[in-house]
């Protein structure tokens, strides 16, 4: 009897527990933000990949992000980035260079980058250039034209899924944020309104990396990227027109005497290096001639018949 007493207490402790949780949930329906502002199901794969460097705008200017974004013409509207990249080999090295930059101002684009190693006349310079996109295909023809091209590609990617989707998500967090905002002015306990802000800081971050991304795409479709790799080819030599025959015999006798001595300038560097192993050599090679002799003469001796004056 006893036992089924308290058996019944605990079962009437858990169903007043149990009541007293769904009142507390109820009091803060208010906070079912969690599940209400759970991020759609929406694919992300395909979205570029910016980055997040830290420079993005507020929050507050994201909905204004992209609304001004240039598009490619010729492509219906769709959002392009165009890049380029050639090399060319020239004796002009510097000279090309001059009117290269001056074809960057010219048209309206800037150098991002630049690097030039070597020494004269071998240099070589690679840079990284920028110009509208208006003026891409007009730009690679003017830096290209009367060089020596020895390769070049053009690339065009076709970013419009991607940008549209970025600029949804944008939407999408803002709502969210202002939402939030109307929670937090609703808030009546420091717990709500310690998750409500941890929430709207996580919410104003994605807004933050999207704005960024965002304004990376426009940057990349309204400025075409062009790679220039400049190589310097040594400068031709000089044609000798008017040579009679005894300056061509000359200049081969002369060639001649260079060869021949450099040959024998190789020989004897070549003997001095090798000189310890030559006379170690020389020594095992004189050992075993003398062995040798000393051989051939004893059999001689072996073989030669006893004095015939012998009694």
């Amino acid at each position: 009897m006893k036992r089924r007493f308290l058996k019944i207490i605990g079962i009437l402790s858990v169903v007043m527990l149990a009541l007293a949780m769904v009142g507390c949930s109820a009091s803060t329906s208010d906070l079912a933000y969690d599940s209400e502002f759970k991020e759609p199901e929406m694919d992300k794969s395909e979205s570029y990949d910016g980055g997040y460097n830290g420079l993005g705008t507020t929050p507050a200017e994201a909905p204004s992000v992209g609304t001004s974004s240039p598009t490619v013409p010729g492509y219906g509207g769709r959002k392009v980035i165009l890049s380029a990249g050639f090399t060319v080999e020239t004796r002009e090295f510097s000279d090309y260079i001059v009117r290269l930059k001056a074809l960057i101002g010219q048209f309206g684009g800037y150098t991002e980058s630049e690097s030039q190693n070597g020494t004269e006349p071998y240099r070589s310079l690679q840079l990284t250039v920028r110009v509208p996109q208006e003026n891409f295909l007009e730009f690679l023809n003017k830096a290209s034209e009367n060089m020596t091209v020895a390769s070049s590609w053009q690339k065009s990617d076709d970013v419009t899924t991607e940008y549209f989707d970025t600029e949804a998500w944008i939407e999408v967090y803002t709502e969210q944020r202002e939402r939030i905002l109307e929670l937090i002015d609703q808030a009546n306990t420091i717990e709500e309104l310690i998750q409500l802000e941890k929430e709207l800081t996580r919410i104003n971050y994605e807004i933050e990396q999207l704005t960024t991304t965002l304004r990376q795409y426009d940057s990349l479709i309204s400025y075409s990227t062009v790679t220039i790799d400049i190589f310097e080819l040594a400068p031709a030599e000089a044609a000798s027109t008017g040579e009679t025959l005894g300056s061509k015999l000359s200049l081969g006798f002369k060639q001649s005497l260079e060869n021949t001595g450099k040959f024998f300038e190789g020989l004897l560097y070549v003997l001095v290096v090798l000189s310890p192993a030559l006379v170690i050599i020389g020594v095992i090679v004189a050992i075993i001639i003398i062995i040798v002799h000393f051989a051939k003469k004893r059999k001689k001796a072996r073989l030669q018949p006893p004095n015939s004056t012998q009694q």
